[in-house]
């Protein structure tokens, strides 16, 4: 067997530090630049997204406000009918409509309503027909005098084409 080699501890601490000897100059110039070019990508990628959610944001605010409008029709029409079903089941029936409020009271027109210089609001009312069961059907069943439909429309121009916004619902005298 061989003798053990014996260093002493200056000898093996020097052997240590010239192995892990590094060279700290600092950056280079093409370090500098790689840093500087994915610093610079990420700011423009984070104002892009910025840039696109408020186009986003900015495009669905005719959209909610259109439907906000619709829904409202539908309101106004269920105040009608609570004032008395006379005042809806006597309003021409697949004729479009307009709803005007005029300070204190609403009231239905034939005459188109601008809102806000953007939107048309209009609606129609039908006639239900029920089956034996007395299940609403779409043609073949008996009239029901009362029951109707009512579909509201909200349009709008947008990008240069015309957008809109339909909800229905069925109104009972009770």
């Amino acid at each position: 067997m061989w003798p053990p080699i014996r260093r002493s501890h200056a000898q093996f601490q020097s052997k240590i530090r010239v192995s892990f000897k590094f060279n700290n100059k600092g950056f280079s110039l093409a370090e500098l630049i790689v840093a500087a070019a994915i610093i610079t990508t990420m700011l423009v990628a984070v104002v892009q997204a910025f840039g696109i959610s408020e186009t986003l944001q900015n495009q669905q605010i005719p959209m909610v406000k259109a439907q906000l409008l619709a829904e409202e029709n539908l309101e106004v029409l269920r105040l009608i009918r609570n004032t008395g079903w006379g005042n809806l089941s006597s309003l021409p029936l697949n004729t479009k409509e307009y709803l005007y409020f005029s300070g204190s009271a609403w009231s239905v027109t034939t005459t188109p309503e601008i809102i806000d210089g953007i939107f048309y609001r209009s609606f129609t009312v039908s006639s239900v027909e029920r089956d034996s069961s007395s299940d609403i059907v779409s043609s073949g069943g008996t009239l029901d005098p009362n029951t109707l439909f009512a579909s509201s429309t909200v349009s709008w121009l947008s990008s240069n084409a015309t957008s809109s916004v339909s909800y229905g619902d069925y109104f009972m005298n009770y």
